[in-house]
């Protein structure tokens, strides 16, 4: 690794530099077999580490990243709630798409294939933001309004994809 680093006059910085082992998580994995040393300084063995803000976590579930994810779409759906009183319909359907939407399409590609746990809590905060956007009361039914307005979760995951196949064409 060191000799590719300096062929290609990239230097590596010891201190941030980590080691994570993805391993599948009905494996047992012994961590002692894989130390990994550059410049004879052992890497410290990590359980995760973020990569372009994506959290990839030794069993490659996004846990871990699904769960930031919902404490920033909850801090976006309560600015939604502070300013609804103050907004018509249209506004709010434009701070969705300004503050909330970014932070759902951002890495859908990888974390948008969580387990069903993790993904059902991104639905309950979408459903509550979309409550916000159309006044409705806490426990209304939105899968209608999902259609309509076309921001479920499979949908984004499937525009995520197009997109991908999309760069890679062009």
């Amino acid at each position: 690794i060191e000799d590719w680093c300096i062929a290609n006059k990239l230097i590596i910085n010891y201190d941030k530099t980590i080691q994570v082992i993805f391993w599948a998580p009905n494996k047992r994995v012994d961590f002692n077999e894989f130390s990994l040393n550059l410049n004879n300084i052992p890497l410290q063995i990590k359980p995760d580490t973020k990569f372009l803000w994506i959290t990839l976590d030794a069993s490659i579930s996004f846990s871990k990243h699904i769960a930031e994810l919902c404490r920033k779409l909850n801090l976006c759906l309560f600015m939604m709630r502070a300013i609804a009183p103050y907004l018509d319909q249209k506004a709010l359907i434009d701070i969705y798409y300004t503050f909330f939407y970014p932070h759902l399409l951002y890495g859908l590609e990888f974390w948008g294939h969580g387990n069903k746990t993790d993904l059902k809590r991104v639905l309950i905060i979408q459903k509550a933001s979309l409550r916000v956007i159309l006044k409705l009361k806490p426990n209304s039914h939105v899968t209608t309004y999902f259609k309509k307005l076309r921001i479920s979760i499979t949908s984004l995951n499937s525009l995520g994809w197009i997109n991908y196949l999309v760069l890679i064409i062009h």
